[in-house]
């Protein structure tokens, strides 16, 4: 749950305060930069942590924000299709296998909604990745349970 918690979470804060820093213009201040880390970070905890003022220039440590922007999504992206594409197997078993080794073969040949239409399924559609968000939640509950 932690693994999926920070690819989902986290890598989205990252996008997002990637989002933030390019939508401005001209040159920004390092308390500029750190505000709106602090601020995206603040939005995944909420009151469940705090963070102090040490956290607001760990924005700093992370170099692909300038060598290699806006690479984040993809991890959050993954993660939420993986776990769709697990729902989808849940629900359809073998007959998944037959469509599943298709899309594994083809590899990146085709574009994403492409690959993901073989299952039936369009990536365009909320209740696609709905799918993916429901067995996360499954987990959670699961979790739950156990603890």
């Amino acid at each position: 749950m932690e693994d999926i918690f920070a690819t989902l979470f986290r890598q989205n804060v990252f996008t997002n305060f990637e989002r933030r820093v390019h939508e401005k213009e001209g040159e920004l201040s390092v308390a500029e930069f750190s505000q709106m880390w602090q601020e995206e970070n603040q939005k995944m905890f909420g009151k469940s942590v705090i963070l102090t003022q040490d956290y607001a220039s760990w924005w700093s440590y992370i170099p692909h924000f300038i060598h290699t922007p806006f690479y984040c999504y993809a991890y959050s992206y993954g993660q939420l299709l993986v776990m769709a594409l697990f729902g989808v197997y849940r629900r359809e078993g073998k007959d998944f296998v037959v469509k599943y080794e298709e899309f594994l073969s083809l590899g990146g040949s085709r574009s994403p909604k492409e690959l993901v239409g073989i299952f039936g399924l369009d990536i365009e559609d909320d209740n696609f990745w709905k799918i993916g968000i429901n067995e996360v939640e499954s987990l959670l509950k699961g979790l739950k349970a156990i603890l």
